[in-house]
């Protein structure tokens, strides 16, 4: 991983860019040719990016749209990858989370909180 530096007097990097040990190509709805991927850079947390998998059932796929919207590109991109890039992809997200990969797994592990029960 390959880290961009942050402007002075910060200390925590812009972006991480991920070299894909396994590049792929996918082909995005609405475009003819496949694109080809061998990194993906990853950029730092912002708070409208906490609603992009909200309603999402699935924490595996809540975690790959959150994956996707930091290294801005289509979901599709991040089910192509193989699971060895998955997995860095991951550190770096939580990485530009401020946390570490344990620390992020711990709480997607956690329940969610339902809004509007009642007891």
């Amino acid at each position: 991983m390959t880290k961009t530096p942050a402007p002075a007097g910060e200390e925590k990097p812009r972006s991480i860019v991920v070299p894909l040990e396994f590049p792929i190509e996918v082909t995005i709805e609405g475009e003819g040719s496949p694109r080809s991927y061998n990194q993906l850079t990853i950029r730092r947390m912002k708070a409208r990016d906490s609603y992009i998998a909200e309603d999402e059932g699935s924490k595996v796929k809540a975690g790959y749209r959150m994956f996707a919207a930091l290294a801005g590109v289509p979901l599709a991109v991040i089910e192509e990858l193989d699971t060895v890039d998955v997995a860095a992809v991951g550190e770096a997200v939580a990485t530009m989370m401020g946390k570490r990969l344990t620390d992020l797994m711990g709480e997607m592990d956690k329940p969610r909180a339902v809004t509007g029960a009642t007891s």
